[in-house]
């Protein structure tokens, strides 16, 4: 591993912060291609990860989980 995950996920959020929205798509590629690159692909799942919890700490976003005892085709009464 060239770079510790948490590493690579602080980089792409902080990039990703400062573009526009239409840049976004292309600056993930040229992320994702980096990442490869360095042969640290196998680690995406934790950098995805972490990034997702740091852009969610930086935008102020909180995450839940919702279950339910019942399949959610079924109407709640």
């Amino acid at each position: 591993m060239k770079y510790h995950p948490k590493i690579y996920a602080r980089a792409f959020v902080e990039a990703l912060a400062e573009l526009p929205p239409e840049k976004l798509e292309k600056a993930a590629e040229k992320f994702l291609a980096v990442v490869r690159k360095n042969g640290d692909a196998a680690f995406l799942p934790k950098i995805l990860s972490k990034a997702e919890e740091l852009w969610r700490k930086k935008k102020g976003i909180r995450k839940f989980v919702f279950e339910a005892a019942r399949s959610q085709k079924e109407p709640l009464r």
